[in-house]
């Protein structure tokens, strides 16, 4: 034992209490348990712990493998060698807090604020729970001392430690500590990410998205000209609360995520200047309907189907005396169907938020067997749940995957043919990121359109790899095979887009092939294949097909996914033109709309690497 212990442990036995402290540098300067309090330079006891709550702020509760209780320590955060990396941190004692500041312009960081005095999220600590407090320094939400309790603040208000350096090292009083409360900041905006769309209503028109963080079907105004357009707008999937941030700011200040709502959601114009969405609501797995009035707020919403697993694929198409929706169900006893139902624009007093007033009509039945529930027993670490000619079976992927052309990725290689996933992802050491899980997304979205002689419904027969399209004319629909029907590309159609072609008032469809890595363009009788050789990865990503009103021509928009960028393609007689119009390589990859295409404006989806994560641009096309 060193001096400098063995004169610790003679303070310890003493009696009094007026022995002077060991100076220490490291832990191990001190005797079992003590520990170097990196505040004071001195030794002191350790207090014991079974989490991190236990400890002061800063501080691990590190337990031994077997035991139950531990001890509180410092694991260096940061040093001379060790700069600390998040934004807005310094190195305090082997710890990285927040710096202090003055004011906003302080911080570095575009989510942080200047609250009480540091750099911190709007949201302090991410918003503590119950009687918690929020200490500034670190970040952590700790146990509030009594004094705290007494300390009540508002909604949109953060409870935070005072003290500073008291609070810092092994003693730290927290059971002394006071609180105060300080205005929390704006939480993040929602972003009209996903599943874009256009909302028209009387006051203008709304870009319609879905934000895969919150779970929220949000709203944007649309600028008249290039730039940016109105604060983007939670109507759907917002809880009551906990409010921790700005009541006044977006999602009045409630950072939890709620109802997951938006998926696939598609919008149409009502007589009344307001407007109807549909969805998926993923958490019951059914479709809704939700009403915006003239000025785009939420009247209501009601659930449309009790079919479990309906919704998915939902899109509306206009007529002038009537709304039809669509969307991919499936049911135990029926396999994937697409479901239709009508509601009458021209009835006195109809509502669309009333299901009784909605006219459904016989489903139209696609080629995919029913397939209820996952495999059971479950299949094992290297083996795959996927649909059967009868029933779901587990099945070992190849090894050396011999389909051809490969796979897409809802689909794996099995005995050299590609099998569609049945609920959820590959698994474990199969590698198949994004995987499409083929009962809960059989597909991409239907596309419609309103022809002349009536709807026109572009859908991709997942089992089959193949797209077909059904026309309903005289209340009558009939089927016809477009392309595909291998059983083994799983490819063609799995997303579209469909207008009603110039000249022939006939629907015009764009596709993706995955297998051949080309985008296809159907018009009347033939199909062009765009892109002048196929490219590695998915090509005609999320295509935006439209009529240039200046020419009254065919122009479609796609994304390369691997490759990056935007394409533009124009077609003028029977030949196309293409261009490259955006060379980012994360751009579009999920959605591209137009919102004119006299004077073309587009907007896409930017999945922006970083803190920005996804986002919307707004560009103009010439």
């Amino acid at each position: 034992m060193s001096a400098r212990a063995a004169l610790l442990l003679a303070f310890v036995a003493c009696s009094t209490s007026t022995a002077p402290p060991v100076a220490c540098l490291v832990r191990s300067d001190c005797p079992p348990g003590f520990g170097c309090d990196e505040a004071t330079k001195s030794c002191v006891v350790e207090s014991t712990c079974t989490t991190d709550r236990d400890c002061c702020p800063g501080l691990s509760c590190l337990v031994p493998l077997g035991a139950v209780v531990g001890t509180c320590r410092l694991q260096d955060q940061c040093g001379p060698s060790l700069p600390c990396i998040a934004r807005d941190t310094t190195c305090d004692n082997g710890l990285c807090v927040a710096i202090p500041c003055a004011s906003n312009t302080d911080c570095k960081a575009a989510s942080h604020r200047c609250i009480s005095g540091r750099c911190l999220d709007a949201t302090p600590c991410g918003g503590c729970p119950g009687t918690d407090a929020c200490d500034p320094a670190t970040g952590r939400c700790v146990t509030a001392s009594a004094a705290c309790l007494g300390v009540t603040c508002a909604p949109g208000q953060a409870r935070l430690l005072v003290g500073g350096d008291a609070l810092r090292g092994l003693t730290c009083q927290l059971g002394s500590a006071t609180c105060e409360c300080a205005s929390a900041g704006a939480i993040e905006p929602p972003v009209p990410g996903t599943y874009l769309g256009r909302v028209p209503i009387a006051s203008g028109e709304l870009l319609l998205g879905y934000d895969a963080a919150y779970g929220d079907l949000v709203t944007t105004p649309l600028p008249a000209e290039l730039g940016a357009g109105g604060p983007a707008k939670s109507v759907l999937g917002v809880p009551t609360g906990p409010i921790v941030g700005d009541p006044a700011g977006p999602r009045g200040g409630i950072l939890a995520p709620g109802p997951d709502l938006g998926r696939f959601a598609s919008a149409a114009a009502l007589p009344d200047g307001g407007a109807l969405l549909l969805g998926h609501d993923a958490d019951t797995a059914v479709a809704f309907v939700a009403r915006l009035d003239n000025t785009g707020g939420l009247v209501g919403s009601a659930q449309l189907s009790s079919d479990v697993r309906s919704g998915l694929g939902a899109r509306f198409v206009a007529t002038q005396t009537e709304l039809l929706a669509v969307w991919f169900s499936h049911s135990a006893t029926q396999g994937l169907t697409i479901t239709l139902t009508r509601f009458p624009l021209t009835t006195n007093g109809a509502d669309p938020l009333r299901v009784s007033d909605w006219q459904p009509e016989p489903p139209l039945l696609l080629d995919a067997p029913p397939v209820a529930t996952a495999c059971t027993p479950s299949c094992g670490l290297l083996e795959a749940c996927v649909a059967g000619s009868v029933v779901a079976a587990c099945g070992s992927p190849d090894l050396v995957p011999e389909c051809q052309p490969a796979c897409d990725r809802g689909s794996l290689c099995i005995t050299g043919i590609c099998q569609p996933l049945v609920r959820g992802a590959a698994p474990a050491g199969v590698s198949s990121t994004g995987a499409r899980s083929f009962v809960e997304a059989p597909g991409g979205a239907v596309a419609v359109v309103s022809t002349p002689t009536g709807p026109v419904l572009a859908v991709h027969e997942h089992r089959r790899g193949a797209v077909d399209l059904w026309d309903r004319r005289d209340g009558t629909w009939t089927r016809r095979s477009l392309d595909g029907r291998d059983g083994r590309t799983l490819g063609a159609g799995l997303v579209a887009d469909a207008v009603v072609s110039p000249g022939v008032n006939a629907a015009a469809l764009a596709y993706e092939d995955r297998s051949a890595r080309r985008l296809r363009v159907w018009s009347g009788p033939t199909i062009d294949l765009l892109e002048a050789a196929p490219i590695e990865g998915r090509l005609g990503v999320a295509p935006a097909l439209a009529i240039d009103r200046a020419t009254g021509d065919l122009a479609v928009l796609w994304s390369r996914d691997a490759v990056g960028g935007l394409v533009l393609a124009r077609r003028e007689g029977l030949s196309w033109t293409e261009s490259a119009i955006d060379d980012r390589p994360l751009i579009g990859r999920d959605s591209v709309i137009w919102l004119d295409v006299g004077e073309p404006r587009i907007v896409s989806l930017l999945d922006a690497p970083g803190p920005a994560g996804i986002a919307t641009t707004i560009q103009r096309v010439r």
